[in-house]
Order: C-alpha cells, then sequence, then structure tokens
C-alpha cells in the first residue's frame, strides 16, 4: 500500500474581468495536516493575501501579493464533474507574485519580528526589525529598494549607529555613484566614530574616517582608498594635542612620521619608504 502524497488544494473562487483570469485559493499542509499557508493564485502567481504558519499554529507571515507578470494560466478551476481539483507539487509550478504593501513576520511566540513595506516587489518607505522582546532593533528606508537610511538601536533603546545614503545616477567624468555616511555612537550618546565613504564610477573607494573620545575630543582622522590606508593619519591625545601624524600610500607608510608627547611637542619623527622604516630622528 503506497503512502499518501502531500498536496496543494486549490478551490476555485470565481473568475474576474472579461479576459477570465481565474483566482484560485492556495493551501499547502503541514505533515500533520496543519495549515502551513494559505494564499491565492492568478495566472499562475501568488496574488492577494498571504499567510504562512509556524507549525504551532501561530502566524508567521502575513502580507499580500501583487501579480505584475501576467501568464498565460494552465491550472483550471472545477474539473468536467463540477468538482474542486487537487494539485500535487510536482504537477503545478507556482511561481511568486511580487510583494506588495506591509509584510509583518512574527516570532513563535507571537511577538512581531518585522515589518517592511513593499512596492511591486521593491522595498519602499520603512522596514523595522525587533528582538523577541518586542523591543526595536533597527530602523531602515528605503526607495526602489535602495536603502536610504538605517540606524541600530542597543538593547537599551538607545541608539547605536545611524548610516545615511546617497546615490548619483547622472553622467559625468568620474561621477560618485554611491555616498554613504555613518555615525556609531558610545553608550551615553556621544559621537564615536564618523565614517564617509565614496564610491566612483570606476570602482574606486575613497573612506575619511574620524574616531572620537567619550568627551567628544577627536581621537584619530584617516583617509582610506579601497580599504587600505592612503593619505594622512593623525592621532590626538585626550587633551587634544597632536599625537602622531604620518603619510601612507596604498596601506604602506612613506615619507615623515611625527609623533610627540602630551604637551604636543615632537619627540621623534621616522622616516619611511614603501613601508619600509629607514631611520628614526629623536627631538
Amino acid at each position: 500500500m503506497s503512502s499518501p502524497k502531500h498536496y496543494l488544494v486549490l478551490f476555485f473562487l470565481f473568475c474576474i474581468s472579461s479576459k477570465g483570469y481565474m483566482q484560485l485559493k492556495y493551501v499547502e499542509k503541514y505533515p500533520d495536516g496543519q495549515i502551513k499557508i494559505e494564499s491565492y493564485i492568478k495566472d499562475n502567481s501568488l496574488d492577494s493575501i498571504y499567510i504562512e504558519y509556524h507549525s504551532n499554529g501561530r502566524i508567521k507571515i502575513e502580507g499580500r501579493f501583487k501579480n505584475c507578470n501576467t501568464k498565460n494560466m494552465s491550472a483550471q478551476g472545477h474539473n468536467k464533474e463540477g468538482q474542486t481539483p487537487l494539485y500535487y507539487k510536482d504537477e503545478l509550478k507556482i511561481s511568486p507574485g511580487k510583494r506588495h504593501d506591509l509584510w509583518i513576520e512574527y516570532y513563535e511566540n507571537a511577538v512581531i519580528r518585522s515589518k517592511i513595506y513593499y512596492n511591486v516587489g521593491l522595498r519602499h518607505g520603512n522596514s523595522l526589525f525587533y528582538d523577541r522582546n518586542g523591543k526595536l532593533k533597527s530602523s531602515h528606508y528605503h526607495i526602489a529598494d535602495k536603502e536610504i537610511s538605517m540606524h541600530k538601536f542597543r538593547s537599551d533603546g538607545g541608539l547605536e549607529l545611524s548610516k545615511a545614503y546617497f546615490y548619483n545616477f547622472n553622467k559625468g567624468p568620474n561621477r560618485k555613484l554611491k555616498m554613504t555616511l555613518l555615525w556609531e555612537f558610545h553608550t551615553d550618546g556621544a559621537l564615536k566614530i564618523q565614517r564617509e565613504t565614496q564610491l566612483s564610477e570606476d570602482n574606486v573607494q575613497r573612506e575619511s574616517l574620524k574616531e572620537y573620545y567619550a568627551d567628544g575630543i577627536l581621537k584619530t582622522e584617516t583617509e582610506f582608498l579601497n580599504g587600505n590606508r592612503d593619505g594622512i593619519h593623525r592621532e590626538y591625545h585626550k587633551n587634544s594635542n597632536p599625537k602622531y601624524e604620518g603619510t601612507f600610500k596604498e596601506g604602506k607608510a612613506v615619507n615623515k612620521h611625527h609623533h610627540y608627547n602630551l604637551k604636543g611637542q615632537k619627540t621623534s619623527t621616522e622616516y619611511w619608504y614603501n613601508g619600509k622604516l629607514l631611520g628614526v630622528e629623536k627631538h
């Protein structure tokens, strides 16, 4: 005696429009018979309301699909006897539609895990993510699936970091395709790191980084090229006096590098060539 197959049940609902498009109810079940997914199909694509359940019966995901890619329909509603047909998974090919409007995902304990807004398959608007206790972990804002800003929060609700993105699609020589601004914060909310990254059309990435002490005094400032130090690197004592200054080229130390004491007085000078230390002069 053969074992029963797991199947999808498609219930005929109604025909819409003069072209005779059909919308069918789509139900997928767990092996124990409990409902796993409820949705609707139009033109072989998931369309309209979509609900997915955890194995404990609580809602896992809920949202709405929008069928934007019209195809010829191969699944029929009723058979010749007028009965609801059963379609096996390997007999019916269903493609997802486009996520649209608000989609909500839940943890197994029914606490909201995320809220994401879509516009025909693209993230558009706010995206919010929560921990299992319902506390906000991060918030994101997208336009046409491109992230514009992001804020990350600590478990106590304090802001940990923020990002802002800028895009340039205008034509021109050496144009910068994307610029990213990032701010990280100490636990008391004071600025910790400020980072600016620019990506050029020739795939060159330049970055400026500033790091701050907890009291807001500048600690370091560095220039990077494609992830390597490139340009002047400076460090400061907590009293704002210079501590160190040197030049780098493609990640390698070059030229003169100066060291300073707490009073800002120069204590030594290092001489570098292509990453190799040539000598040290004491002052």
